[in-house]
């Protein structure tokens, strides 16, 4: 994902395909952490879907907290602050090395 990432900050083509199913894997990994990552990845590749997957991750993450974290209720609604979540421009493909 780091490399999609690099690659995308330096205008080279990126397969989405494979960022997206590096994205599936974060919940089987490290779940407490895929909020975050993918609200970064989306942020950088201004993908809207990919965005609003981060949100559910953080509202997830929330929810479960439960009283296993004294953070609990103030993780509610965290899906706010996913990285470029207010303001998220829409997708250009040209931008990610995609077809029109």
């Amino acid at each position: 994902m780091q490399t999609a990432r690099c690659g995308r900050a330096l205008g080279l083509p990126v397969d989405l395909g494979t960022v997206a199913a590096d994205l599936d894997l974060l919940d089987g990994s490290v779940a407490i952490e895929a909020w975050r990552w993918t609200g970064e990845v989306a942020a950088d590749f201004a993908i809207r879907e990919w965005l609003d997957r981060a949100a559910e991750r953080a509202d997830r993450l929330a929810r479960n907290a439960g009283d296993l974290l004294s953070w609990g209720d103030d993780v509610v609604g965290c899906a706010d602050h996913v990285p470029g979540r207010n303001g998220l421009p829409g997708r250009d493909p040209r931008l990610v090395g995609e077809r029109a």
